[in-house]
């Protein structure tokens, strides 16, 4: 989990635009991303990985149909 404000702290709040303004809010972004690359890596570098993630997807009902799904 990430997090960049205390616990209890409301999204959309002043308090949570000055934690995301906050040395805890550049740490996180750069934690998430890192996190994000890794994933990406592992599936570049695992078939099997990127086999059931696609396989999972499919079985979800594959890409949304965004025009169809609002409109």
């Amino acid at each position: 989990m990430i997090a960049i404000a205390e616990p209890g702290t409301a999204l959309h709040t002043t308090g949570f635009a000055e934690a995301a303004a906050s040395a805890a809010g550049d740490r996180a972004v750069l934690d998430g991303a890192a996190g994000l690359a890794a994933v990406v890596a592992d599936l570049l570098y695992d078939e099997a990985l990127r086999g059931a993630v696609a396989a999972e997807f499919a079985e979800a009902g594959g890409p949304v149909d965004v025009p169809a799904f609002f409109g």
